[in-house]
């Protein structure tokens, strides 16, 4: 939960996932589109599939419809532009068709507006940690020096692994965290001191 730059309080709700393949045969996707359907119309607020590698299908197709949904202005325009030859690419229009798919396999009517809605509520986040060289490890790294004090700096990368590994044991259990407990785990059991907040 935050606040966007009018102030008022906005939720991204994030999924997780190691592998997914945006298609209408992935049992994955059409669980992700399932709890979108149940949050129901009234929660329009910005969802988010987070994956741990992207591909060219992935950034030519799938994050450019997103972009698309975006940018018109109700289900007929997005329809329209999946219907015109030379518009949008083939990729474009199957990742369109696999939401429509899914949004029906939820038990919800899925016209033109109400995939309209979802896709442009839908964001596919790519924090790849694990490919040589990955930009996602190298802003870790740069901001796990920004928020540890100045004599545990040299210590970024055990920031890092401790809060992988108390990310995992809440995956695992479930649970609640705030700032203040976490910020005291680090002092106390791994003895990494972290600069006052910056918010």
């Amino acid at each position: 939960l935050a606040e966007n730059a009018d102030g008022e309080a906005q939720a991204l709700e994030i999924q997780s996932k190691r592998t997914i393949d945006f298609t209408a045969s992935d049992p994955v996707f059409g669980k992700v589109i399932a709890q979108i359907v149940q949050a129901g119309e009234d929660h329009d607020g910005p969802v988010a599939v987070a994956i741990a590698r992207t591909s060219a299908k992935i950034e030519r197709h799938y994050q450019q419809l997103l972009l698309l949904a975006r940018k018109t202005s109700s289900g007929e325009s997005l329809r329209g532009a999946l219907d015109a030859p030379r518009v949008v690419s083939q990729g474009m229009r199957d990742f369109a068709a696999a939401a429509r798919t899914h949004i029906a396999a939820a038990g919800s009517n899925a016209t033109d507006d109400r995939v309209w809605r979802l896709l442009r509520r839908l964001e596919i986040l790519v924090f790849d940690f694990e490919s040589p060289g990955a930009l996602s490890a190298a802003l870790v790294e740069s901001l796990a020096r920004y928020v540890l004090a100045e004599n545990d700096v040299s210590r970024h990368r055990e920031l890092w692994e401790a809060l992988e590994s108390k990310a995992l044991s809440y995956d695992a259990d479930g649970g609640e965290l705030t700032r203040t407990e976490l910020v005291e785990w680090l002092r106390t059991e791994r003895n990494l001191q972290l600069r006052p907040s910056r918010d």
